[in-house]
């Protein structure tokens, strides 16, 4: 039986007397043309997902390690890795720690350092921009106020004490910019996607691989990534495995873990 091969228009096959002896191929069979579609798509969404992640490289566990701490998302309150290429001080991570303290971070985003912006796009410099207004709106009211007891000088408003503080907030921004521009997070990840496995990999307290409950079910099986109860009873979830992975070491002194009910 001959395959079926697309008729000049390609919108219908041609009938089975012109093909009839021909020598054909399944490349245009329907179900070979849902395959190859399937196929096509996920390769894109790949590839898409990929050119995403805004990293120089993967992320891995050892550049994990190098960074040693994670940052919440403010929706999902998933913890995700952060990334760097070689190991990062303990002043750089307190600085991170500070930043992190005045941002709402959420997946999908990354840090804005890492692109080259004009200062308006820039949210440090956009927040100082914004200070300065409200200073010079503060010292035009002022002048007015002072102006019907006679003319003041500009130099009299210039303080000492504020050139001191704005040059030392110019040079925390600048080291602030120099650490996020080797820290990195994957920006390809949304609040619907499981764990990274380098987070277990970097030896981070263990949570549940679907949700990022501390909740999980202990003992946690042999290769299994741990889940919560929820997550382990919903039939949605697909459970899943890893090579070498035993999480033994660390149930024993994990205070948030949970027994699994005897049914």
């Amino acid at each position: 039986m001959p395959d079926p091969i697309p008729a000049n228009n390609n919108e219908h096959y041609k009938n089975f007397d012109d093909v009839y002896g021909m020598d054909t191929h399944e490349s245009y069979c329907p179900s070979v043309q849902v395959r190859k579609e399937k196929s096509d798509k996920n390769r894109r969404a790949k590839t898409q997902k990929r050119r995403d992640k805004q990293m120089p490289w993967t992320g891995n566990a050892q550049r994990a390690k190098n960074v040693g701490m994670t940052i919440k998302c403010m929706d999902c309150n998933k913890p995700r890795c952060l990334y760097a290429l070689k190991k990062i001080t303990d002043d750089e991570k307190d600085v991170l720690i500070s930043y992190f303290d005045t941002i709402c971070y959420t997946c999908g985003t990354t840090f804005a350092f890492h692109n080259k912006m004009d200062s308006k796009d820039d949210p440090i410099k956009e927040s100082s921009r914004k200070r300065n207004v409200e200073a010079l709106e503060g010292d035009n009211i002022l002048s007015d106020v002072e102006s019907e007891e006679g003319e003041v000088s500009d130099e009299e408003f210039i303080s000492v004490d504020d050139t001191n503080t704005c040059t030392k907030r110019d040079d925390m921004d600048q080291k602030l910019r120099n650490i996020l521009s080797k820290v990195f997070v994957n920006a390809a990840l949304e609040c619907y996607d499981e764990m990274e496995k380098a987070y277990y990999s970097a030896s981070f307290s263990p949570i549940c691989f679907n949700c990022g409950s501390s909740e999980y079910i202990v003992p946690v099986p042999e290769r299994q990534y741990p889940y919560c109860e929820v997550c382990t009873n919903d039939t949605n979830v697909s459970i899943k495995t890893g090579k070498g992975l035993n999480f033994s070491n660390t149930q024993h002194g994990e205070r948030k873990g949970k027994k699994l009910k005897q049914k």
